[in-house]
């Protein structure tokens, strides 16, 4: 039998739930960069299955501002 060199997982909100987590990051990361009356949980359902960078740079209109909120949502 052939030995195994990788498994991969679909973690999220597969094997654990963590779209909630998700939201509230990316609303934090939102706070004081993009409009206070975005619904973030609306964003994340509507664009579900995107990468989040896409939707950060649709939402910001700017690579640079796009690359501040990725990098908030992921510290």
């Amino acid at each position: 039998m052939g030995k195994i060199s990788a498994v991969l997982f679909d973690y999220d909100d597969t094997l654990a739930a963590t779209y909630s987590p998700r939201v509230l990051a990316a609303e934090k990361a939102a706070d004081g960069l993009l409009p206070q009356d975005l619904d973030m949980d609306r964003v994340m359902r509507e664009w579900a299955g995107r990468p989040q960078m896409e939707i950060f740079k649709d939402l910001a209109g700017d690579e640079d501002l796009a690359k501040e909120l990725f990098d908030r949502y992921t510290a």
